[in-house]
C-alpha cells in the first residue's frame, strides 16, 4: 500500500487538478508538461483523479489508466458490495476465490476474476455471455449462503436497488441461482471504492471533492425519493468509475422507513451511523444525511468527524461534542462547504436538513433545479424547498431596507386621507356613540322596549354616490365629501325583540337578513349620528281591533329634529310610499348643509313613527316635484341584461371552472402534484375561512344556534378548502416543471420553515415592494388630478373594485371586525396571487419563452387592475395599472409568489382599513392596527432574514 501524501505533495497535486480542470481542453496540454515535471509518482496519483472526459485533449502518451497504484483498485470494502474493480492485478490481490476464471455460470455468466470480498459478499467479475457485456456478480460468503435471513435480505436488496435508477447509483439487474448460491447481477463499475482512495491520498481537492460530494446527494436523493433508506452510508460503498463519477453501492442493509424497528435498526457499520441510529432508536432520511456528512467530512478532510474505540464512546461524541471545524483541517476550505458538513452532523434530526437535494444545493454551485428541468424532470417539492440561496440579508441592506419602508409607510399613511374617499369625510364619532344615539332616538320617539338583540354597521348611500357622479362638479368632484352634512356613508342600527338569527352564509346581519318580524326596527343615520331612514315592523292587529282603534296623530316635528332638519323649511307632498300603517305623510325641501334636493316619506301607526325615508334625487324612488308619481311604493324592476354576450360570458366561467378539476385529476394521475403542500394550503385556507366566520359574524347567546352557525361556517369552510386543493393542485405543479425558481421560499414556508431566512427576506422585500405598489396605484390616481387642475377620477360605486378606493368601513366597528377585514384580506390575497401564478404559468406554457410571458403578463393584467376598470379604462387610470401589473409581475419574477403575496397583501391592508395619522379621528386606533400589522411583517421578516433565530448553519 503506498503511503499517504505529505503535506507539501498534496499542495503541488491540487493546484495542479485544480488547474486542468479549469483550462479549456485546447490548453491542457501545455499545463501537462507540469504535471510531468512533478514526477511520475504524481502521475500515478492524478490518474485516479481524472476521468477520460477530463483527460480529453491531453497527448496520448499521456493519457493515464484508470487503475492507479498497482493492486489496490480491486478494495471493495467490508461489505463486498461495491459493483467492481476492472484494474489490473485485483484477482491477484484477491485470489480466484470460489469459482475458477473461464467458469460458466447459469449457463449465462463466465467467470473473469474475483473482485473483493467482505464479511457479507463475494464479487466476481463476469462476462454475460448473453448481452455481451461485462457484469459483477455478487454472493452470499459460503459460510452464510444457506442463512435464511441472509438470504431474504439478499432478494431484498434486489428489489430495492431496482427502484432506483440514477447515474450515480450502481445498476441491479437481477438475481439468479448457481450450484445452490443465491448471487445478484449488477453493474460492473472500472475504477476504485473511496475508501480505498481517500486511504492512499488523504483527500481529494476542492473542486473534485465538490462534484464528488454533489454526485453523492443526487444518487442518495433518488434512493429517498422511492422512499429507500440506505443505511450504510460510508466510503467503501463509494465507487469512483473510469470516468471519475462517484457511484453508491450496496444496498444490502437497505428498506422503508417505516419497515424498519427493533434490533433492526443498529444494522450498519456503526462509525458511519447517527447518533438515534446508533442508540437503537430510529432510523429516518435524516440518519443517512448523518451518514453523508460523516463521508463529507472525511472527503473533504481526509480525517473522520469522530474517533472511538466502542460504540458506546461513539455515541457519546456525536451527542455530547461538535466535530473540529473542516476549516480547522484544510486552510481556505470554503465555508458553504463547512456549513453544510455541520449542518448535516447535528444531534438532533430536525435540525438537519430536509433532504439530500438541500445538502446540494448547499454546496458551491450547487443548482438542482437547472439539473432537473435540463434533464426535462419536474423538481419535487422538497428539491425546489432545497435549492436557490440561504436567503440571509447582511445587516446594512436589512437596516436601508426598513428606513425605506419606514419612510414609505409614513408617506403612505400621510396621504392617505388625501387620495381615499373616505379619508374626504369628517368622521367625528366613535361608532359607541352612534349606538347611543340610535337608541336615544328611538326612546323620544316612543320606542322604549328593551330590545333582546340589535346589531349595527356601516354602509355607503348609493343614491349620495350616483348623485355625485352623474353632476358636473369639476374640477373638484369629490369636494362636497368634505362638508360636514354629507351623506356618502351611513351608519345602519337594526334591533329586535328576538334575538337576530341570519340565514346568508356569511353569518352577518344586515337590513333585510334576517327578515324582519314583528318589532323589529332599522334605523339608518349619517355619520354625525342625524336620521335618515327609520322602518318599524308593528305588532300584527286583527281587523275588527284596527277599525275600533283611534288613529293618535304622530309627532312629525321630532321626527325632523331627529333628522336634524327644519320641518318648516319643507312643503308638504302627495305621499307614495305604500305601507300598511294608519296615517302617511310626505314633504320636499333640501338638505341644508348641502342644498341638495330630497323628499321625506313617512308613515305612522298607533301614533308612533313606523317609516321615514330621505330620498335623493339619484334613487329609484325620486318623483319630480308636481308629477303624477306613483302611488305603489315599490322601486321599479331594473331592465334585465342578457342577450347572448351574458350567455356567452357565463358558459365561458362555468367552462372554466372544470379546467382546474382536469388538470388536477392529470397531475394526481402523473404523481406530479405535491399533495403535503396542497393539504397545508388547503387547511390555512379552512382556517382563515372559519376565522372569519369567527370574527365577522353575529353571535347569540343560544347554543343551538351557535352549533348551527359553527356547522354551515365548516360546511362551507370545507367547500372553499376543497376549491383551493383542487386549484392549487391544478396549479403548482406545472409552476414546478416551468419555473420552479419561483416557488423556493413558499416552498419552505409551507414545508414549516417560517424562521428560514430566504423566507424571512422575500416577506421583507414583499412588504417594500407592496408599499412601492400602493403609492402609484392609489396615491397617483387622486392626486395627480388635483396637482395639475384635471377633474377629479370617476369612482363608479357600484363597482366591485369600489373598496379599492374608498376604503371599506366594516373595521371602524371594532377590534374583532378589524381582525375579520385582516382575514379576508389574507384570503383576497392568496386567491389573487394564485390567479396571476396560473395566468403566468398558462402564458409561459403557450409561448414557452420567459422574455415574452412577462410582459404579455402585463399587457393582460394591467388593464384588468383595479385602477383602469374602475377609471373606465382612462388613460390615467390604464397606465398606473400598467404600473401595478408591472411591479407585481418584478415581484413574481424577481423573489417568487411568497414575496408576491406579502405584497398584494400589503396593498390590500391600505385598500381595507381606513389610515389616518390624526389622533383625534375615531378610527385612528383602528390605522395604527392596520399600520402595526405590515410593520410587524417587515419586522420579523428584517430580524429573520439577518439569522436571528434561523439555524446559523444554514448554508446557501
Amino acid at each position: 500500500m503506498a503511503e499517504k501524501l505529505t503535506a507539501e505533495e498534496w499542495r503541488r497535486i491540487s493546484e495542479i487538478l485544480d488547474g486542468i480542470l479549469k483550462l479549456p481542453l485546447e490548453e491542457r496540454a501545455a499545463r501537462l508538461e507540469e504535471v510531468r515535471a512533478v514526477g511520475p509518482e504524481l502521475h500515478s496519483q492524478l490518474a485516479t483523479l481524472l476521468g477520460p472526459e477530463e483527460r480529453e485533449g491531453l497527448p496520448e502518451a499521456a493519457a493515464f489508466g484508470a487503475t492507479g497504484a498497482p493492486g489496490e483498485s480491486g478494495a471493495t470494502g467490508a461489505s463486498g458490495a461495491s459493483g467492481a474493480s476492472g484494474a489490473s492485478g485485483a484477482s491477484g490481490a484477491s485470489g480466484a476465490g470460489r469459482f475458477l476464471p473461464g467458469t460458466v455460470l447459469a449457463g449465462r455468466y463466465r467467470i473473469v476474476n474475483r473482485l473483493g470480498r467482505g464479511g457479507m459478499g463475494e464479487v466476481f467479475r463476469a462476462d454475460d455471455l448473453k448481452l455481451g457485456q461485462a457484469v459483477a456478480l455478487k454472493f452470499l460468503p459460503l459460510e452464510l449462503a444457506g442463512d435464511k435471513e441472509l438470504k431474504a435480505r439478499f432478494l431484498t436488496e434486489v428489489k430495492l436497488a431496482r427502484q432506483i435508477a440514477h447515474p450515480n447509483v450502481c445498476r441491479v439487474y437481477d438475481v439468479g441461482e448457481a450450484e445452490d448460491q443465491l448471487f445478484l447481477s449488477m453493474e460492473f463499475i472500472d475504477g476504485e471504492d473511496l475508501a480505498s482512495l481517500l486511504k492512499r491520498i488523504g483527500r481529494l481537492p476542492r473542486e473534485k471533492a465538490i462534484q464528488i460530494a454533489q454526485q453523492l446527494c443526487a444518487g442518495l436523493a433518488a434512493a429517498h425519493e422511492n422512499g429507500i433508506l440506505h443505511r450504510d452510508l460510508k466510503p467503501a460503498n463509494v465507487m469512483l468509475d473510469d470516468r471519475g463519477r462517484a457511484r453508491i453501492t450496496d444496498f444490502g442493509l437497505a428498506g422503508f422507513a417505516e419497515e424498519i424497528r427493533g434490533g433492526e435498526i443498529l444494522a450498519g457499520t456503526p462509525a458511519y451511523m447517527a447518533p438515534e441510529q446508533l442508540a437503537g432508536e430510529s432510523v429516518s432520511i435524516q440518519s443517512d444525511l448523518y451518514s453523508l456528512g460523516l463521508l463529507l467530512y472525511e472527503l473533504f478532510t481526509g480525517r473522520r468527524a469522530y474517533e472511538a474505540d466502542s460504540r458506546a464512546k461513539l455515541l457519546e461524541l456525536q451527542r455530547d461534542t461538535t466535530p473540529s471545524a473542516p476549516s480547522s483541517w484544510v486552510e481556505g476550505l470554503d465555508q458553504t462547504v463547512e456549513r453544510a458538513i455541520l449542518r448535516c452532523l447535528e444531534p438532533d434530526p430536525p435540525e438537519r436538513p430536509g433532504s439530500a437535494r438541500e445538502v446540494a444545493a448547499a454546496l458551491p454551485g450547487g443548482d438542482p433545479l437547472a439539473a432537473a428541468i435540463a434533464a426535462g424532470e419536474t423538481p419535487s417539492p422538497e428539491m425546489v424547498a432545497a435549492a436557490g440561496p440561504d436567503g440571509r440579508l447582511r445587516p446594512r441592506a436589512i437596516g436601508l431596507l426598513l428606513v425605506a419602508i419606514a419612510a414609505m409607510l409614513g408617506t403612505a399613511a400621510y396621504l392617505a386621507p388625501k387620495s381615499s374617499l373616505i379619508g374626504l369625510v369628517p368622521f367625528e364619532k366613535p361608532v359607541a356613540a352612534l349606538v347611543d344615539d340610535a337608541r336615544e332616538m328611538l326612546v323620544g320617539l316612543g320606542y322604549d322596549e328593551q330590545p333582546a338583540d340589535y346589531a349595527y354597521f356601516f354602509s355607503r348611500d348609493r343614491d349620495y354616490w350616483r348623485y355625485l357622479m352623474t353632476t358636473d362638479r369639476t374640477p373638484a368632484r369629490w369636494q362636497p365629501l368634505e362638508t360636514p352634512g354629507q351623506v356618502a356613508f351611513r351608519f345602519e342600527y337594526r334591533q329586535s325583540p328576538e334575538p337576530l338569527e341570519p340565514l346568508g352564509q356569511t353569518g352577518q346581519v344586515t337590513q333585510d337578513d334576517p327578515p324582519a318580524g314583528e318589532g323589529d326596527i332599522s334605523m339608518v343615520t349619517d355619520i354625525r349620528g342625524r336620521l335618515r331612514s327609520l322602518r318599524v315592523v308593528p305588532p300584527a292587529t286583527s281587523g275588527s281591533d284596527q277599525v275600533a282603534r283611534p288613529v293618535s296623530s304622530p309627532d312629525w316635528p321630532a321626527l325632523f329634529d331627529a333628522a336634524g332638519l327644519d320641518m318648516s323649511a319643507f312643503r308638504p307632498a302627495t305621499p307614495i310610499r305604500r305601507t300598511l300603517s294608519d296615517v302617511r305623510a310626505a314633504w320636499v325641501g333640501a338638505l341644508p348643509e348641502l342644498g341638495l334636493p330630497v323628499r321625506i316619506e313617512a308613515a305612522a301607526t298607533g301614533g308612533r313613527p313606523t317609516l321615514f325615508e330621505c330620498i335623493l334625487p339619484s334613487s329609484p324612488n325620486w318623483i319630480e316635484p308636481g308629477s303624477p308619481g306613483s302611488n305603489t311604493g315599490l322601486e321599479a324592476p331594473a331592465k334585465a341584461s342578457g342577450g347572448f354576450a351574458v350567455i356567452f360570458w357565463r358558459s365561458l366561467l362555468l367552462a372554466m371552472l372544470f379546467v382546474p378539476f382536469f388538470l388536477a385529476t392529470r397531475t394526481l394521475r402523473l404523481g406530479r402534484g405535491d399533495r403535503r403542500g396542497a393539504n397545508r394550503f388547503a387547511a390555512g385556507v379552512f382556517t382563515l375561512r372559519v376565522l372569519w366566520w369567527f370574527f365577522a359574524g353575529h353571535h347569540i347567546p343560544r347554543l343551538e344556534y351557535e352549533l348551527f352557525l359553527l356547522g354551515n361556517a365548516v360546511a362551507r369552510s370545507l367547500f372553499v378548502a376543497a376549491m383551493a386543493w383542487v386549484f392549487y393542485m391544478a396549479i403548482e405543479s406545472h409552476a414546478r416543471r416551468l419555473w420552479p425558481g419561483i416557488l423556493i421560499s413558499w416552498s419552505r414556508l409551507l414545508a414549516g420553515r417560517v424562521r428560514d431566512p430566504l423566507v424571512g427576506q422575500h416577506l421583507l422585500m414583499g412588504v417594500t415592494w407592496g408599499l412601492l405598489v400602493v403609492l402609484p396605484v392609489r396615491m397617483l390616481y387622486f392626486l395627480i388630478p388635483q396637482w395639475l387642475g384635471w377633474p377629479d377620477p370617476p369612482m363608479p360605486v357600484t363597482h366591485p373594485f369600489w373598496p379599492f378606493f374608498a376604503p371599506t368601513t366594516d373595521p371602524l366597528l371594532g377590534t374583532r371586525v378589524a381582525f375579520a377585514a385582516v382575514t379576508s384580506s389574507l384570503m383576497g390575497t392568496l386567491w389573487g396571487s394564485f390567479g396571476i401564478l396560473a395566468v403566468l404559468i398558462g402564458l409561459l406554457a403557450l409561448v414557452r419563452k420567459k422574455w415574452l410571458a412577462i410582459p404579455l403578463l402585463v399587457l393582460f393584467v394591467g388593464p384588468n387592475t383595479p385602477a383602469a376598470q374602475i377609471s373606465g379604462h382612462s388613460w390615467l387610470g390604464v397606465t398606473i395599472g400598467m404600473l401595478m401589473a408591472a411591479l407585481f409581475s418584478w415581484v413574481f419574477v424577481r423573489f417568487g409568489l411568497l414575496a408576491t403575496v406579502t405584497s398584494m397583501f400589503t396593498l390590500w391592508i391600505f385598500f381595507v382599513f381606513p389610515i389616518t395619522l390624526d389622533p383625534t379621528a375615531p378610527y385612528f386606533g383602528t390605522s395604527l392596527f392596520a399600520l402595526a400589522i405590515v410593520a410587524a411583517l417587515a419586522g420579523f421578516g428584517a430580524w429573520t432574514s439577518a439569522g436571528g433565530i434561523a439555524p446559523a448553519s444554514r448554508a446557501g
